[in-house]
């Protein structure tokens, strides 16, 4: 056991900065991730089909009664920008427990 108490001294200080660089990558990830979330809202709220860049080509949205492809989606959107005063929709939106599916695809 003794023998074995410098390896695992140098195994913890050697572990200690991987876990830091761990957090700063996750912290880096976390910090994207809000962006593209601030920045995907104010365009949805705006009624702004830019919002569709986010998208994969092949985006649906599934909703209560219906699904859409992104082309319908962007289309309801355009929609809703010229029904809408400003194009500014006038609810808030509120997302909670939004549940996200990656699928993804064998390259070919």
């Amino acid at each position: 056991m003794q023998r074995l108490f410098p390896f695992l001294a140098i195994g913890l200080f050697l572990a200690v900065p991987s876990l830091e660089s761990q957090k700063v990558i996750q912290s880096a990830d976390e910090a994207e991730h809000r962006g593209i979330e601030t920045e995907t809202a104010k365009l949805e709220q705006q009624n702004d089909s830019a919002l569709a860049k986010f998208f994969a080509k092949d985006w649906i949205c599934v909703g209560p009664t219906r699904v859409l492809s992104k082309t319908e989606f962007v289309e309801n959107i355009k929609h809703n920008f010229v029904t809408q005063e400003n194009g500014v929709n006038p609810t808030p939106l509120e997302k909670k427990n939004v549940p996200v599916r990656v699928l993804e695809t064998q390259p070919s």
